[in-house]
């Protein structure tokens, strides 16, 4: 496993993926599964594990992992 010099706090911009072009900072870090969560990368999930959750189905938003790989570091 690498050291990874990013921190939280950094602005990062993805280089890859579904969010390419998203310039955000960095609110966690993982570094035993390399992946960083940006504030702005999410996903919208439904919660359907009981019958009354499914007749509602209210969306929650989910942060996305990104791999460090796929991020590098931004100056503005």
């Amino acid at each position: 496993m690498r050291k990874s010099q990013l921190k939280s706090g950094d602005t990062v911009k993805v280089i890859t993926g579904k969010f390419r072009g998203l310039v955000d900072y960095i609110s966690q870090i993982n570094p035993h599964k390399q992946v960083v969560y940006l504030k702005k990368a999410f996903r919208q999930k439904y919660d359907k594990s009981t019958a009354e959750s499914r007749q509602k189905s209210q969306p929650k938003q989910v942060m996305v992992p990104i791999h460090i790989s796929n991020v590098v570091y931004w100056e503005e």
